[in-house]
Parts: structure tokens; C-alpha cells; sequence
């Protein structure tokens, strides 16, 4: 019984990468903290085999106050990566996990910004509501 199984995977592996079903794979991408510089994403988008990089923003630096949005270092980002030949993922944060870090924009603090739980460190972050 357990021949016949194996027999069974071995052709419909066999059979599915002869009609053209192979596993998609989205290449390889790598990820900067949000506190990077121009140097760092230079010397990752220099690395041979990547596909493209995520990097991350907090919310609060995208929205300096409140309705009043500054994309320019993302568009900044994103001209640098697409002269890599690279593809961009942009990661919003909205949380932190280091005690006093908020990443929200300072007109929700007070009614939308709460302390999470604690970090390996024992340090608490904050988060926003999320409904």
C-alpha cells in the first residue's frame, strides 16, 4: 500500500510539471527596519538574486498631522528601487514594541493609541485601535 501511494505522487509530481504546473515563486525579498538610510537600501538593492525589498514606514511620519500627508520619502524610495530594475512592497506600522515609541500620528493618541502588551525585552509598546 505504501508503494502504491508513492507511486501515485511520483506520477502526479511528474505529470504536473509536464502540463506547465510548477510552484510560482515571487523571487526573493528583503526587508529594512523603518529607521534605514539611503546607504543601507542602496547596498541591499546591490544584492544579486533579489527580486525586490519591503520597507517599512510608521503612519506617523506619512501623516504629519491630521488630513496633512507627506509621501515624499516613499516616492524618494521608490525612484531608487525602480532604477534598480527592483519591485517595492511598502509595510505600514502602526505599532511598536519599544516603551515611549508611538507610531500613530500625535492627534490619535489620546483617544485611539493604547499600550500593547510587552516585548521580550519587558518593554511595553502601543498600538491602534483597530475595529
Amino acid at each position: 500500500m505504501k508503494n502504491y501511494f508513492l507511486l501515485c505522487v511520483f506520477l502526479l509530481l511528474n505529470f504536473s510539471n509536464a502540463i506547465g504546473m510548477d510552484k510560482f515563486h515571487p523571487g526573493h525579498y528583503a526587508t529594512l527596519e523603518n529607521d534605514f538610510t539611503l546607504s543601507d537600501l542602496h547596498n541591499l538593492l546591490e544584492t544579486p538574486g533579489l527580486k525586490g525589498v519591503q520597507l517599512r514606514y510608521t503612519w506617523r511620519s506619512l501623516e504629519t498631522a491630521k488630513g496633512v500627508y507627506d509621501f515624499s520619502k516613499i516616492e524618494a524610495d521608490l525612484k531608487n528601487v525602480e532604477n534598480a530594475k527592483k519591485f517595492l512592497i511598502v509595510f505600514l506600522e502602526d505599532k511598536s514594541f519599544r516603551g515611549g515609541v508611538k507610531y500613530t500620528p500625535e492627534y490619535l493618541w489620546e483617544e485611539y493609541t493604547l499600550p500593547s502588551g510587552r516585548s521580550a525585552n519587558g518593554e511595553r509598546g502601543f498600538v491602534s485601535k483597530r475595529y
